[in-house]
């Protein structure tokens, strides 16, 4: 929330971010009044957190709570469609839609997990020992 003024609308927002160990750096040098950013220049595998400020014609609010901690890495789309195609007493044919990817890229494999469906604690586990590639 920024400085009270008496009741001046917001007129943008600046975000910071950090990872562990260094400052708070801000990423927005100018106010921005869109409420949504994509964050660049993130490195794969490092931890990030975010925090936003408000302004108005009072000025720059205090920091609002940070983010929880993410790490930075390319989202991995779930297959779409799973379903069962044959079915015997000792196997089954599993078979699902490709997921929709951005950029051009090519999903690397598939793990399919399986588990008792009538017993209530248990777990997945593993139902190959090398990705599925088509």
């Amino acid at each position: 929330e920024a400085p009270d003024d008496g009741g001046s609308k917001i007129t943008g927002y600046y975000l910071e971010r950090k990872t562990p160990g260094f400052q708070w750096n801000r990423i927005t040098q100018i106010a921005t009044q869109r409420k949504e950013y994509k964050a660049k220049g993130l490195i794969e595998g490092v931890s990030y957190q975010f925090r936003l400020f408000a302004q108005n014609a009072a000025g720059i609010s205090e920091a609002g709570e940070p983010t929880e901690a993410i790490i930075a890495r390319d989202p991995v789309p779930d297959p779409l469609k799973l379903r069962m195609t044959d079915v015997s007493k000792s196997t089954c044919t599993l078979a699902w839609d490709e997921p929709d990817v951005e950029l051009g890229r090519k999903v690397a494999g598939y793990i399919v997990e399986k588990r008792e469906s009538d017993v209530e604690e248990s777990k997945w586990v593993k139902a190959n020992y090398e990705n599925l590639i088509d």
